[in-house]
């Protein structure tokens, strides 16, 4: 919007239904988020106090943070927060934000250990960013009868704190063990599942989108959020297969070293069009075993699962 129009209608407007008002050449959900967001307010607050008068520095905070998501910055980025599975999460640059698609994930897993209800594993968040994988899984099964573990890791300690922030928000703290790694590189001996009892059920949402496309997705219109995001949570090499290739030889390597008897469940989150190369590595470099693919809510195959 233009600076004179909006000074002209912000002059006039005292009221939360005024602010509501003012075009701002966002969707309406986004304004309204934004507004929320401001008025710390929730929908239907928002809705019953829509005459409540409110001052002119809300007015220019709204058109400040409109400003920054016109020029492409998240809306979680400016709020802070990503819903995910039914829960809010903080976010911030130094995090993925959370996609819809990553809560089959959460479904996969929750399905697989209702399946054993009576069995007790160590769950390894790779990669964790915010805490939403892992964080999500100690809510939901986190406090029943049976002595799960939950860890998490990460390569970036910006991330972790934020991961332990959300462990905060959803008073799963003490339930989670987080440590500071390349993958499994840095994991020490005591915080690793795989020196546990338990059988580990690992879940990954790695970097996964392919490096050699990274100009071309941030040059479209539905890429510029990307640029927001962190580079080591997104892109990777060999097709975007990189890590999860390098994830499979350490734990084929830690189950080695410390002649792990019990089963692994590995859920990975993949792109589509990885399916193939990714069931030729594993048939042809792994012993996985039970190789499957489980499409997103849009058609797509989004999840690798298999065991060894």
């Amino acid at each position: 919007m233009s600076n004179d129009k909006y000074s002209q209608l912000h002059s006039k407007s005292r009221t939360i239904k005024d602010l509501l008002s003012i075009p701002t050449g966002l969707p309406v959900w986004e304004r309204d988020v934004l507004a929320r967001h401001i008025l710390k307010l929730s929908p239907e607050a928002m809705f019953l106090e829509n005459e409540k008068l409110i001052d002119e520095s809300t007015f220019e905070l709204l058109d400040q943070l409109v400003k920054k998501r016109i020029s492409g910055v998240p809306l979680s980025y400016i709020t802070g927060l990503r819903g995910f599975y039914g829960h809010d999460f903080l976010v911030n640059e130094s995090v993925l934000i959370p996609r819809p698609e990553t809560e089959l994930l959460i479904d996969l897993v929750l399905d697989f250990v209702s399946d054993h209800d009576r069995t007790a594993y160590s769950f390894l968040d790779i990669g964790t960013g915010s805490g939403n994988i892992i964080v999500t899984l100690a809510k939901q099964i986190g406090s029943s009868n049976v002595p799960h573990g939950f860890y998490a890791v990460d390569i970036s300690r910006s991330a972790l704190n934020v991961a332990i922030e959300n462990t905060q928000r959803h008073d799963v703290t003490d339930l989670i063990v987080f440590s500071e790694s390349d993958l499994l590189a840095s994991v020490s001996e005591s915080d690793n599942p795989f020196s546990k009892p338990l059988p580990v059920i690992v879940v990954a949402n790695l970097p996964y989108v392919d490096l050699d496309k990274k100009d071309f997705l941030q040059s479209q219109s539905y890429g510029s959020e990307l640029t927001h995001e962190p580079d080591t949570a997104l892109w990777a090499a060999d097709s975007g297969l990189e890590l999860y290739k390098k994830l499979l030889v350490e734990v084929g390597s830690i189950r080695r070293s410390l002649t792990v008897t019990n089963a692994t469940y590995c859920f990975f989150e993949i792109d589509p069009s990885q399916k193939n190369m990714l069931y030729q590595y594993l048939e042809n470099h792994t012993d996985a075993q039970d190789i499957r693919f489980t499409k997103d809510i849009a058609g797509h195959y989004r999840v690798c699962g298999f065991r060894f």
